[in-house]
């Protein structure tokens, strides 16, 4: 499943959502594509922070009962 353009506009970070799901991997990836995208002063606060934010996105966006939400839920 991709995500419609709806869902990803709402993302700061669509790059890394418009990947297959299974390339998702965790919070140190996400913390590096953070820090390089974002700023590499950033602390490890500021990363999780945007991460709970694309997460809670995703989650009111993704269907129920799908391999991409439960691995969202994972992250």
């Amino acid at each position: 499943m991709t995500l419609s353009e709806e869902v990803l506009t709402q993302l700061v970070y669509r790059e890394y959502w418009e990947k297959p799901y299974s390339e998702w991997e965790d919070v140190k990836t996400w913390d590096h594509l953070f820090i390089i995208k974002d700023n590499r002063d950033a602390t490890d606060q500021l990363s999780h922070d945007a991460l709970g934010k694309e997460l809670k996105i995703l989650i009111k966006n993704l269907k129920p009962e799908t391999r991409e939400i439960e691995k969202a839920r994972a992250i």
